[in-house]
């Protein structure tokens, strides 16, 4: 018996579409860092796990900047929803039949 290894590539009929889908993955994360590295650093020292950020803060007794780490959250859920609502369209491939 032969086995046989099988991968994305050779199951879908549409690879540049899954291309095209990594690429914009790629470019986003590489943008959301890059705006979190440079940006965000004055407010919240530029720390991208909100867990050592507490533990830290804990330890130093100093708690100036983890306001980001509560509000910025609730906030991204917010416009995620809202974004997801406004970009949904009548005819939706996971429309409920």
């Amino acid at each position: 018996m032969v086995k046989v290894k099988r991968t994305w590539r050779d199951c879908s009929g549409s690879n540049h579409i899954i291309e095209r889908a990594y690429r914009r993955v790629f470019i986003s994360i590489t943008y959301s860092v890059f705006i979190q590295l440079y940006y965000i650093r004055l407010i919240s020292g530029s720390s991208m796990n909100p867990a050592r950020s507490l533990g830290a803060a804990l330890v130093y007794g100093r708690y100036e900047g983890l306001w980001v780490y509560f509000v910025g959250p609730i906030l991204g859920a917010i416009f995620g929803a809202w974004a997801y609502n406004a970009t949904r369209t009548k005819y939706s491939i996971h429309q409920d039949k």
